[in-house]
């Protein structure tokens, strides 16, 4: 769809479809309240998914584990596709650095602008109290912050983290 990583409208795709007759095969046809049904649901999806999930190692220097993009459904690695930049900031505390825009569909670019962030500590032990916070950059919101806590809140290293946006 051009301008992706847009979040889509219902309007974007297409006007109210109507029955132009009555459904005489339902195996072989489909009536314009079930194409209706599956537009809404469609664009209901494209709000609630998240456009980014990011596994990661929380060490010095940090590693990438995996990531994948709504954008980018064949997993590609090369350009315009390369891995954001993944910078320790200090103990604890990281930013995930996607590019400003990429190419839609049509060749246009179009700015990634994260809205909101969550992060996640990932294989942990479960009866150890650790934590993860992220946000979308103030300063650029196709960057997000990322921050990793330890029991008492303090900002610790060595964890593996998941962050999702959208």
């Amino acid at each position: 769809m051009a301008s992706f990583p847009a979040r889509p409208s219902r309007s974007d795709f297409g006007p109210d479809v109507v029955d132009t007759q009555p459904v005489i095969d339902p195996t072989r046809e489909i009536s314009a309240a079930r194409f209706q049904l599956m537009f809404h649901q469609l664009a209901g999806c494209g709000l609630l998914v998240p456009r980014v999930a990011y596994h990661f190692t929380a060490d010095n220097p940090p590693a990438l584990i995996q990531r994948v993009e709504a954008w980018n459904p064949k997993s590609l690695v090369a350009a315009p596709f390369d891995d954001p930049n993944l910078v320790r900031n200090g103990v604890g505390s990281y930013t995930i650095e996607y590019q400003p825009a990429i190419t839609d569909l049509d060749g246009n670019a179009v700015a990634i602008a994260f809205q909101w962030a969550m992060a996640f500590t990932a294989a942990e032990d479960p009866t150890t109290l650790k934590h993860a916070l992220a946000g979308v950059s103030v300063a650029d919101p196709s960057h997000l912050n990322v921050g990793i806590y330890d029991a008492a809140g303090a900002l610790e290293d060595g964890n593996d983290v998941v962050v999702v946006a959208w």
